[in-house]
C-alpha cells in the first residue's frame, strides 16, 4: 500500500470524529526527514486552533505507526482559497460565494457567478448577471473562488 494511502487509512476516522474531512496529503523529503502536510476542511471552516487540535490528535497516531523511521514534521492546514473546486463536497462548501467554472470541453467558455446550490446528483447552480443556470459536475473541469 502506498504511503499516502496508509496515512489516510490511519487518520481518517479521527478526523471525522473531530468534524473534519481529509482533503489532501502531501509528503516532501528534505535531507533525512520528511515534511507531512495534511489539508483538512470543515463545513464551518478551519481556524488555526482547529489545525493545532488536529495535529495533536493525529500526531501520536502517525508516531506510533512507524511510517517515518527517520522522522518527520507535521503541518496541518486548510486547503486555502486558491485550491481548485473539483468534487461535490468542494462546491458545497462554497455555496453563497462567487466562483468561476471551466469546463472539460476546451471550446466551452468559462462562466462566473454566485454558487447557489449543489444537488446530490452533481448539478451545480450558478446565479449569473441576468439568470440562473445549472451545470452537470461531470462537464466541469474545475471551479475557482473569485476573490
Amino acid at each position: 500500500m502506498e504511503l499516502k494511502a496508509k496515512i489516510e487509512e490511519l487518520i481518517t476516522a479521527s478526523l471525522t470524529e473531530e468534524g473534519f474531512e481529509l482533503v489532501e496529503i502531501k509528503i516532501a523529503q528534505f535531507r533525512k526527514s520528511n515534511r507531512l502536510q495534511i489539508y483538512v476542511a470543515s463545513d464551518t471552516g478551519v481556524k488555526i486552533d482547529d489545525c493545532a487540535r488536529v495535529s495533536r490528535t493525529i500526531g501520536p497516531l502517525i508516531d506510533a505507526s512507524g511510517l517515518f523511521p527517520h522522522g518527520y514534521s507535521l503541518e496541518v492546514s486548510s486547503p486555502g482559497l486558491d485550491r481548485p473546486l473539483m468534487t461535490i463536497k468542494d462546491f458545497r462548501r462554497r455555496i453563497g460565494e462567487r466562483v468561476q467554472i471551466s469546463f472539460n470541453d476546451p471550446a466551452a467558455a468559462n462562466v462566473a457567478g454566485e454558487l447557489t446550490a449543489v444537488d446530490e446528483d452533481g448539478t451545480i447552480e450558478l446565479r449569473m448577471d441576468k439568470d440562473t443556470r445549472k451545470f452537470a459536475l461531470d462537464t466541469v473541469r474545475m471551479g475557482k473562488i473569485i476573490i
